[in-house]
């Protein structure tokens, strides 16, 4: 996540003010009044609200269903049946929701978490960088795999993260929409703890940047059941009668199991 001071604050001791109250203080800067909503940014919301309306009630009629048409359900089934990419792309969707339906109650609160995910591309391996990488590298310089979840890890070195080693010490706390987001440091400012500027965090593109493996592990879980479900999904799945092979009895595994029966070739 970049954090550069307000470009307003050329002061270097109200930049580090500012950054003391943001990152490890409460939230507020002293120049803001807790739990009240300013005139200015209550019309301001009022405006973008009456604005949003206005393009919803203008907008076409959507013939359903939306996302898969008999057509696409029939070239699908083709494609499945007599292409060596056809088979292997539904042998690896099939292989995924066998894992999906199979999870035991709470996985879909696991998988998507109430905490809002962070940026991924300026991902900098602590284990490695300056060694078999480089700072900001970004997503390209780690892997995340749905069957272990709760970590991503560095493609260059193999190290896992989050991992105790690095421990995300550094927070940005958001009151307003009450939570919290952690990051882990770079050696240099953990060494110099006092010095709040960002000219010690790891670059990317010319610009600091903090990094939370934990937040990246929570935009790869959203990511894969967003994707997941966008593949298997149809809306008018509840019409199609289940398969035998249904092992969950939860409506999202229903529904993932309508969404392979449809495609199913056979």
């Amino acid at each position: 996540m970049n954090f550069p001071p307000p470009h307003s604050l050329s002061d270097p001791e109200k930049v580090a003010s500012y950054a003391c109250q943001v990152a490890m203080g409460k939230g507020w800067t002293n120049l803001q009044e807790q739990n009240h909503t300013s005139t200015a940014e209550t019309e301001f919301r009022l405006s973008i609200k009456q604005r949003k309306d206005a393009i919803l009630a203008a907008r076409r009629p959507i013939n359903h269903p939306i996302l898969y048409t008999p057509a696409n359900i029939a070239q699908a089934r083709r494609n499945i049946a007599t292409t060596s990419w056809g088979k292997a792309w539904y042998n690896e969707l099939r292989q995924r929701t066998d894992h999906l339906i199979a999870q035991p109650a709470g996985y879909l609160e696991q998988m998507i978490p109430a905490l809002t995910p962070t940026n991924p591309y300026g991902f900098t391996c602590p284990a490695c960088v300056g060694r078999l990488s480089q700072p900001g590298a970004g997503a390209y310089a780690f892997s995340w795999d749905y069957r272990s979840p709760e970590v991503i890890r560095c493609k260059a070195c193999g190290q896992e993260l989050p991992d105790a080693h690095f421990p995300e010490d550094r927070t940005l706390v958001c009151p307003r929409r009450n939570q919290t987001f952690t990051f882990y440091l770079s050696p240099t400012e953990i060494a110099n703890p006092d010095d709040l500027t960002g000219r010690h965090a790891w670059p990317w593109v010319s610009n600091p940047a903090y990094v939370s493996a934990a937040g990246i592990v929570r935009e790869r879980k959203v990511v894969f059941m967003l994707k997941t479900l966008i593949q298997v999904l149809r809306p008018d799945g509840r019409y199609i009668p289940l398969s035998d092979t249904t092992v969950n009895t939860s409506p999202a595994a229903e529904n993932f199991e309508i969404g392979l029966h449809v495609l199913s070739p056979v």
